[in-house]
Order: C-alpha cells, then structure tokens, then sequence
C-alpha cells in the first residue's frame, strides 16, 4: 500500500492474470481443473466427507470413516 498522493503500482500484467484472461483457452481450463483436483483432495483429507464418488465398496467405506 502506498501513501495517497503517489500512484498505485499496476500489477495486471502477470503470468497469472494472462493466463485467466481468457476463459475459454487451454491454460485456464488446465488451471481449473489442478485447482479443483487439489481443493478436493485437501477437502475430503481434512473432512473425510461420506458418501463421496471416491468411496466404491464397503471395505473403502469402512476405512474412509475413521
């Protein structure tokens, strides 16, 4: 943060802006998707939220809920 009279610094031209500028493109959707993997894997490690579509017979069930 800078004092009022001075301009603030334009941080808009970073790899991580251009790659969400355009949503459509390959990058982004990449992107998504890493993001989503990781989010749920963090959720349900510190969760442990069952039924999840992880969870396919009663012996992975049995261990998921302890």
């Amino acid at each position: 943060m800078t004092p009022v009279p001075s301009a603030p610094e334009d941080t808009t031209a970073s790899q991580e802006d251009a790659i969400v500028a355009d949503p459509l493109s390959n990058e982004f959707e990449t992107l998504w998707k890493t993001t989503a993997k990781q989010n749920t894997a963090i959720l349900l490690d510190v969760y442990k939220t069952v039924p999840n579509n992880l969870v396919k017979s009663w012996k992975e069930y049995d261990v998921s809920i302890l």
